[in-house]
Parts: structure tokens; sequence; C-alpha cells
């Protein structure tokens, strides 16, 4: 049992539910941040900006200012400008508060009559989407620009039932321009990141939040703990079928302070992972995780020897310019991954590869991934590589999906002849 110190908390339907303040949360907060707890409000809200969303807090006698609060707008913004190191022309999809986030990140924004022009389009839920836009987007996408979304959320709830939101316009820009955006919005981890980078003195962070896949699953991703509150969209119904279960239920915000406050703050944990590097004598029972690449779209390799790649894998673990990255839960084998120093480039200089990352899929979705992926960059930098590289097959698209989520600072294609 550990005692849970810091909070990310998420505005929508956990503070307040078609502007109408959840009951007892302005007081839970006060309490939290009595008892040293910092919280940051995190949103996939794209139509406000970060200090309309302070100014509502403030109206519901909860102190908040604009660097307390993430928006999916914000996120976007600030994922674009990571991944574009001289920001071009964007055409935006949205509302002011969304254009507004593009342009302090660097970005011309270009209207839709110069669509063509547009290096990247970014995408917020907004209610003046009309056709003209859809056929701008569409068009400066098959141009060649890059397709942004601050989130995939179809419908958002109010007064009057549910909306439609960024999800529903975006996938009629995606239909229309034949491709798939990079999402950056919750559940994705990036906009988890921003919020933990702003807690970063914090030893440990929660998102609370009401939805099973925005929040918690996306929580999960991130590596952070979740506690799901039952004051808006999911049920205790839900959680049966919920494949990423919360660390914590409670019926809302302002049972964290009740006189169960005590047990809603130290919460049950699935046993820690930690990762270390294995040994060459755990070679033969660690080729068996192997069969985790092996599942559709993945493939046997013609010849599969196990007995040939317990033999490599162990002079992998042996050598000086390779290792073999174990990621363990209770001394279960839980992920694996190879780096090895590789090449003296002549343009890039000292290069490493990662290859065969790999976690059980029963415990995908948890942050296992990132976490090798980033014992590979430490280890490699350590030893003088300035880049690390991997290349991986066309069809695993969800493992694309998650090597784009890491925000590589380039992309290639890999090309291999047999010998």
């Amino acid at each position: 049992m550990v005692r849970l110190r810091r909070a990310d908390r998420r505005p929508r339907r956990v503070v307040w539910l078609g502007g109408v303040p959840i009951d007892g949360a302005a007081e839970a907060i006060d309490e939290l941040r009595s008892r040293g707890v910092r919280i940051v409000f995190v949103t996939n809200d794209p139509q406000n900006s970060r200090e309309g969303f302070a100014n509502r807090l403030r109206g519901f006698d909860i102190s908040a200012t604009a660097a307390d609060i993430v928006t999916s707008a914000a996120a976007t913004a600030r994922f674009m400008a990571s991944r574009d190191q001289a920001p071009g022309p964007a055409l935006v999809v949205g509302g002011a508060a969304l254009r507004a986030e593009i342009e302090q990140a660097g970005f011309d924004i270009v209207a839709p009559g110069r669509a063509t022009e547009a290096a990247v389009v970014v995408v917020g839920g907004y209610e003046g989407f009309d056709y003209a836009q859809l056929a701008a987007a569409a068009a400066a996408v098959r141009g060649g620009a890059a397709l942004y979304a601050t989130g995939r959320d179809a419908v958002f709830p109010t007064e009057k039932g549910p909306l439609p939101a960024t999800g529903a316009i975006l996938a009629s820009i995606e239909v229309a321009a034949g491709t798939t955006a990079m999402v950056v919005g919750k559940p994705e981890p990036f906009i988890f990141e921003i919020a933990r980078d702003i807690l970063s003195e914090c030893r440990r962070v929660a998102v609370v939040g009401d939805h099973l896949v925005s929040d918690i699953a996306g929580a999960k991703v991130a590596g952070l703990d979740a506690i799901l509150v039952l004051t808006g969209t999911a049920t205790v119904a839900d959680l049966d079928r919920a494949s990423t279960k919360p660390d914590l239920v409670v019926p809302s915000i302002a049972a964290l302070v009740s006189e169960r406050g005590s047990d809603a703050m130290t919460m049950s944990h699935e046993a820690t992972v930690s990762i270390d590097e294995a040994s060459a004598a755990e070679a033969p029972r660690l080729v068996s995780t192997y069969e985790w690449l092996f599942v559709p779209p993945g493939s046997r390799p013609p010849g599969w020897d196990p007995g040939a790649a317990a033999e490599a894998l162990a002079r992998a673990s042996a050598s000086e310019t390779s290792i073999v990255l174990v990621a363990r839960e209770d001394e279960r084998v839980v992920g694996m991954c190879t780096a090895y120093l590789d090449i003296e480039s002549v343009r890039f200089g000292p290069r490493a590869w990662v290859e065969d990352l790999m976690v059980d899929p029963e415990r995908r979705a948890r942050g296992i991934g990132t976490r090798l992926l980033d014992a590979a960059k430490t280890w490699a930098r350590d030893r003088g590589a300035t880049h690390l590289e991997l290349d991986s097959a066309e069809a695993r698209v969800d493992a694309h999906r998650f090597y784009e989520r890491e925000a590589p600072t380039s992309r290639s294609i890999c090309f291999g002849w047999e010998l």
C-alpha cells in the first residue's frame, strides 16, 4: 500500500457536469491542496482557452490560473511544434482557442482558400465546421500536409444530450483525405506527459477521470495511477467490460476526502514493473517471449530455431556493445528489447539500434513499452550514441502508433535483402 501524494485532475464531469459543479468538488480540491496535493486540470475540450477554463473554475470557487490548465488544443500545438523545427503554414479546422494556440506555437494560419499551401492541418471540434472546411482540409492533406487532431471523442455531453465532438469532425476529414490523423489529446500519452512535466517535483501522479478509455486507459498507457469517479460517463457495470481497470473507484471527487479519505488516497496497485539488464544465463528462458512478436500481424520467421535464438541472445547479453533489457513484474518477464551500438555514421555520428521491442499482450497499454524504449535510449546515450533507430514491418500498425506517440525526431523507410 502506497500513500498517494499528488493528483492530476480533469475538469469536465469530474469537477462539473453540464455547467453545474459536482457536489463537494470545490471543498474536496481545497482539502486536497491543504494536504500538499498539487492539482492540474486536464481537458479534451479544444473550444475554450486555458484562461477561459481557469475563469470557469474560479466561478465555482476553485482557485486556478491558466498555468494550472492543460487543454487538448494547447497540447496539440506543443506536440506539433516539437516535431517541426521550423513551423510552417497551418490550416486550422477549429475555434478561436485552437487557432490562438497554434499561432503561439509559431505556425502561420492559412485560410481555407489557401489550403494547398498548408504544411499541416489541425482539427478540433467546434460548431462552425462546414463542407467548405471539409473540402479544404481534405485537399491540403491529399497535397501532402500532415494531419493532426486534438482528440477522437465522438461526442461530448451537454444538458441537451450528447453533441458531436472532435472525433465526429475528424472522421469525415480522414475519410475524405484517405489517411489517419496523429491524435494528441487523451487517451494519447503526450497530453498526460505535459501535466506530468508541470508536476515534475511530485513523487507520484494520478489521473482522476470519469471515462474508462480517455482517462483510465490513457493514464495507464502514460504509466500513471488511475482513479475513476462515477459522476460522468462510466458506471459500475462498465467496469466488468473494461479491458483496463482503474486503481481505485470512488463515487465522486468528494469521496477522496470523506471518511474514507485515507483509504481512497491509499491505492492498491498492481505489482511494480522494473527494468533491468538480463544476464546471458537467462537467454534460454527469455526466448519464449519472442512468441509475443509472432502473434498476427507478426509471423514466425522461416527456419526459426529457439536454440540458435537463445545463443544469439546470450551473446547480446554478454557483449559490451549490446544489451538485453527486461521488464519484470514480481519476477515475471512482461517485456523485453535488445539494443546494439551500430555504426559510426558519416552524417550523424555514433548510432545505436533497438530491436525486438515486445510486451506481454496481457500487459500492454500500461507504459511498459515506453519504459523499455527509454531505458534503451539511456543505455545508448551513455555510450556516446547520438541516434537510436529501429525498423518495423509495414503490417504492424499498432506498433507504429506506439512509436509515433514516442515523438520520433526522424522517420524513414527501411529495405532489406536476404544474403
